[in-house]
């Protein structure tokens, strides 16, 4: 487990091996999931419903019952995901980065 800039960071091992990390953060009321990255054979063998468990687990003990994430639009494969997660789109938004650059991305929400 990592703390950094209120962002909690944790690594995930499957055999002593790096598998991947997750990352979130509390705020109130909620948790906002940013990451859940598994390296590519560590793929679709339920690693990441166990991430997503954890958070759930995290969020009841501490009387939080939304979890929250933002997913870029052309990242189709994490919101298939979060979907079958039981996740829901709840809205839509455009991050301005700067010299009429913008990041689009869905916020999807699950509640607790």
């Amino acid at each position: 487990k990592m703390i950094f800039d209120n962002h909690i960071f944790y690594l995930i091992k499957l055999k002593e091996k790096t598998a991947g990390f997750f990352e979130y953060k509390l705020i109130p009321n909620a948790i906002i999931i940013f990451n859940i990255f598994l390296l590519k054979e560590n793929r679709n063998n339920k690693m990441g419903g166990f991430c997503f468990n954890f958070l759930k687990h995290e969020a009841k003990n501490k009387g939080i019952n939304k979890i929250y994430s933002p997913i870029y639009k052309n990242n189709k494969t994490a919101q298939e995901f979060f979907k079958y997660l039981g996740f829901y789109k709840k809205e839509e938004k455009a991050k301005y980065l700067g010299s009429d650059i913008y990041i689009f991305e869905d916020i999807f929400e699950y509640d607790i």
